[in-house]
């Protein structure tokens, strides 16, 4: 066997005795490429920057979604409060829409 087929048999082995299992299934790759000198520290921290970016903006947009359906949620319910029927309701949410689009982009 080459010295590559044994570093995939010996990860495979890892992962199937449970041992840094969820790293070797997601970075396997990464580890046979840097065991051959194929990576250098450079292109390493490039990987993970480009990792952490992508982390951040889907907890970003996580947080964003959570917020804007708790505003909105907010809206609705204050609507209601006021006597609002549903429809009415609906109307107003999507006039306010328009009209804060609208504002974003210096058109009132």
């Amino acid at each position: 066997k080459t010295l590559e087929e044994a570093i995939k048999m010996a990860i495979q082995w890892c992962i199937k005795q449970n041992i840094l299992k969820h790293f070797l299934e997601d970075n396997g790759s990464e580890v046979v490429n840097m065991v051959f000198g194929e990576w250098d520290m450079g292109t390493a921290l490039k990987v993970a920057k480009e990792e952490g970016k992508e982390e951040g903006l889907e907890e970003g947009m996580e947080k964003g979604l959570e917020k804007g359906l708790e505003k909105g949620m907010e809206s609705v319910f204050d609507l209601l409060d006021q006597g609002y029927t549903v429809e009415e309701a609906k109307k107003e949410l999507q006039n306010r829409k328009i009209y804060t689009v609208s504002q974003s982009q210096g058109i009132y």
